[in-house]
């Protein structure tokens, strides 16, 4: 009798301790979730718009949770398995040694119960260069099992290394995507891609707010009709496009979409907060004249643009947002600097004149990552202000890797600007505020003297300060 009251009691004990693994595992699952929500706001624009290929971060594969967690023994996977929240964010890479177990993916699927799917499809960081043939077997047993979850995925980032791979809307990814909140598909490199002379099955995204295209998708969206192609994503908020060579002199095709058709829709049909595009080229006629108003409610992203789609693109539009981000483009392309009240410059090149370009500037912000053009001259300019010239209404300075200027250039020029504002205080008419009111020096720049430092804090509001070797 007491043998079995023993047992019972061990008994009672080992279901009170799996009891509470089960709770512990349950609320990890919480963290997880909370966690996994702070892993897709980085894709959007309000917290990093400048990261490249977010879905290569580290921390995606390092361990692969919750693989990592279910293998510490055949129990702790029994528990997860009955916990969907665990099952909800599915990373599938594609240049694995080992051929890609469609039935672990469908184990997810089925794990994860009926919850809302973010699903990424990558490769890890630092792997050799697959063949387009290896990319595509690799891809191939896994689209048709996406496409019967469809109707699950919140978030969908498909990035591979050939454009040719790449899955395409409408042929590789088809049906309504009732929830999908996030769609990116980017490729690293142009190997040309396949080219569709139908348009395949029909697809529907009716909640994507942020969408990331690469050129071949965007085409062949684009390929039937030049302006209803934005009724496929009514409430797309977010656009990129990324990566479409331009068409090469003499091609007889002549059915890609032309940039004014581009413009037009997009400042009458899209209600965009943010558009960006990378390496993308879009042409049109000379012949062809429109003029269009730009109106986004954040930012215009142009990275990697060529100089003349640079002005092509901006000639013609009269540009209404509170920042422009440009990475790698000609300044002197773009002539005049459009009006914003947020500047981000980013690797300009030597021969663009920052000087003479921001010296009638208006705006309040400026971000300037590893441009040489930032220098004493730069600061000269900045110091010499007057009504009209001096970038007059700057007030946040930022500079981050830009070793060519000196402590004494900067403070020359707080030193000047401040004095125009002891002005205004003496009844001096200025219609403007220029006094610096915060300056952040990052990344590779000159040493700050203690001395220096006291005397710039006692002439800024905020100062930041933390570099490396020059």
């Amino acid at each position: 009798m007491r043998e079995n009251i023993t047992k019972v009691a061990e008994r009672g004990e080992r279901l009170d301790s799996l009891q509470d693994k089960t709770d512990t595992l349950a609320v990890s699952a919480q963290g997880f979730r909370r966690g996994a929500n702070r892993v897709r706001k980085v894709e959007g624009y309000e917290d990093d718009p400048f990261e490249k290929k977010w879905f290569l971060r580290p921390e995606l594969f390092h361990p692969r949770f919750p693989d990592a967690l279910a293998q510490v023994s055949p129990r702790w996977d029994s528990i997860m398995a009955f916990i969907p929240d665990f099952w909800t964010t599915l990373v599938i890479i594609i240049d694995a040694p080992k051929p890609i177990d469609v039935s672990a993916i469908q184990s997810y699927f089925d794990r994860s119960a009926d919850l809302p799917l973010d699903i990424v499809i990558t490769r890890r960081p630092g792997s050799p260069r697959p063949s387009a043939e290896e990319e595509r077997a690799a891809l191939s047993p896994v689209l048709p099992l996406l496409n019967r979850f469809v109707h699950r995925f919140q978030s969908l980032s498909i990035y591979t290394m050939h454009g040719s791979t790449l899955p395409k809307l409408g042929h590789h990814l088809v049906g309504i995507f009732n929830d999908l909140i996030t769609l990116r598909l980017e490729f690293e490199f142009d190997d040309g891609g396949p080219s569709y002379a139908t348009v395949g099955q029909s697809i529907y995204l009716p909640k994507v707010s942020k969408l990331t295209l690469d050129g071949h998708n965007f085409l062949n969206i684009t390929s039937v009709n030049r302006t209803a192609w934005v009724q496929q994503f009514p409430n797309v908020k977010h656009l990129s496009l990324v990566r479409l060579k331009p068409i090469k002199s003499g091609s007889a095709n002549d059915s890609r979409i032309l940039l004014y058709d581009f413009l037009d829709v997009a400042s009458t049909s899209l209600n965009l907060d943010y558009l960006r595009l990378c390496d993308f080229v879009l042409t049109n006629p000379f012949s062809e004249e429109l003029f269009v108003e730009l109106r986004l409610g954040s930012a215009l992203i142009l990275e990697d643009l060529p100089r003349a789609f640079v002005h092509e693109f901006l000639f013609p539009v009269t540009l209404q947002t509170p920042e422009l981000h440009v990475t790698r483009c000609s300044l002197n392309a773009m002539g005049r600097i459009p009006g914003v009240s947020i500047l981000r410059l980013e690797e300009m090149a030597e021969f663009d004149d920052l000087a003479s370009h921001l010296k009638n500037w208006n705006g309040t912000t400026l971000t300037l990552v590893r441009c040489s053009g930032f220098n004493d001259e730069f600061l000269e300019m900045l110091g010499a202000v007057s009504t009209y010239t001096g970038a007059i209404h700057l007030a946040k300075l930022t500079v981050e890797d830009c070793p060519g200027f000196t402590v004494e250039a900067l403070k020359k020029m707080v030193e000047s600007r401040n004095k125009r504002v002891e002005g205004v205080a003496d009844g001096d008419e200025w219609p403007g505020r220029p006094a610096i009111e915060q300056i952040s020096v990052t990344g590779k720049g000159p040493k700050l003297e203690a001395v220096d430092a006291e005397w710039l804090r006692g002439r800024v509001k905020h100062l930041v300060w933390k570099v490396g070797c020059a």
